[in-house]
């Protein structure tokens, strides 16, 4: 009897240590997995999309007067791209690439008119354009190309009168096409005024490194600075800040400054394009050769690397590619960049760092460089 008795404890006391388990086991919640942060690069800078980051929208190009007259500038420190260069007579003219309009900060320009070579780095971006009048050239590839519900001319001057601004007070002292600005508000009011096509956002512009990443670092060192030759009379120097990893723009051989911030051009990207630029045939506007590619450098942290680039047709994208020869597309380190395209004529007038004297990259470089002579 007592052994019965004590088989039935022991199995009461065991049924109720498996209940006792069985209701920890129900009772404890399974750890959730981790959630990795989503990767959300704006396309034209290659860093995350802020909080304010305009979803669906084209960015905007603006054409920038850039002679020596015009300056300083205005609401330029703030686009995401800046591609400068010459359009006729030795002279250069930006423009200027904004993926959000209001970190322009106030007044953009002066605004000036349209070139055929800007356009063919604007249109693989599905930006809208923004411009005041337009050469023959211009004119046709934007007809072309159906951009009429995407551009914004303010040749009209009914259109003038709504999107541009007039500095009265700058004009006193300066020519008039030196004072025509624009701004986010009046862009926006024109967008709905004039029934444009303002969505659709782009591809991304380079072959990012993934802003999670560490920088990619340059196999070159001594990039500290950069002069670069566009003409005679037109040359841009870069000086690296390695306080804040960027590249400090100098026009003139005097910093480039914002007018309405005060700040001086910054990039964490300069790219150095060399192709075939010639006169056309009127003898006065510059015909870019996008057609083949060719050769250039890369800067970034104080680095560089020589590279090509390939574009072709005026819709297709630019593509930096390896300068070994094949068509692999480098990553671009994120951040602002700034876009030179200069004439193969003033290669030998390039110089990156003091103590950097510059041959042509590779044999595969020096065979685009012949093509283009």
């Amino acid at each position: 009897m007592k052994r019965t008795l004590a088989l039935l404890l022991a199995a009461t006391l065991f049924c109720g240590a498996l209940v006792g388990c069985g209701n920890a086991a129900a009772n404890s919640v399974p750890a959730r997995p981790e959630v990795l942060p989503e990767y959300n690069p704006n396309p034209l800078t290659g860093l995350e999309k802020d909080g304010g980051y305009p979803y669906g929208q084209r960015p905007v190009a603006v054409m920038i007067n850039n002679i020596k007259e015009s300056l300083p500038q205005s609401g330029i420190a703030g686009a995401d791209l800046i591609y400068e260069m010459v359009t006729e007579g030795g002279i250069t003219r930006m423009m200027a690439v904004y993926s959000d309009l209001s970190k322009a900060g106030g007044y953009i320009g002066p605004v000036r008119s349209a070139r055929d070579q800007h356009i063919q780095m604007m249109l693989p971006l599905n930006a809208l354009y923004v411009h005041i009048g337009a050469s023959t050239f211009a004119r046709d590839m934007l007809e072309t190309y159906h951009y009429a519900d995407k551009s914004i001319d303010g040749n009209p001057t009914a259109v003038r009168d709504t999107v541009f601004w007039l500095d009265e007070e700058r004009h006193k002292t300066k020519d008039i096409e030196h004072c025509w600005y624009t701004s986010s508000e009046l862009i926006q009011n024109s967008i709905r005024k004039y029934k444009l096509d303002a969505e659709g956002e782009p591809e991304a512009i380079f072959r990012f490194r993934s802003y999670k990443e560490n920088a990619r670092m340059l196999p070159l060192s001594g990039a500290s600075s950069a002069h670069i030759q566009f003409s005679a009379s037109y040359y841009s120097d870069f000086t690296y800040e390695p306080s804040s990893g960027k590249y400090l723009k100098s026009e003139f051989g005097e910093p480039q400054i914002d007018a309405a911030t005060g700040e001086q051009l910054a990039f964490n990207n300069v790219l150095i394009l060399f192709t075939n630029i010639s006169p056309r045939p009127d003898g006065v506007l510059m015909n870019v050769d996008y057609s083949f590619g060719g050769i250039g450098y890369y800067l970034c942290g104080g680095n560089y690397e020589p590279i090509r680039w390939m574009k072709g047709t005026p819709e297709s994208p630019l593509r930096i590619v390896s300068a070994e020869g094949d068509e692999e597309e480098i990553e671009i380190n994120p951040g602002k960049s700034y876009i030179a395209v200069v004439g193969l004529d003033q290669f030998s007038s390039l110089t990156i760092g003091a103590d950097n004297p510059l041959t042509l990259p590779d044999s595969a470089s020096s065979e685009a460089l012949s093509k283009n002579s």
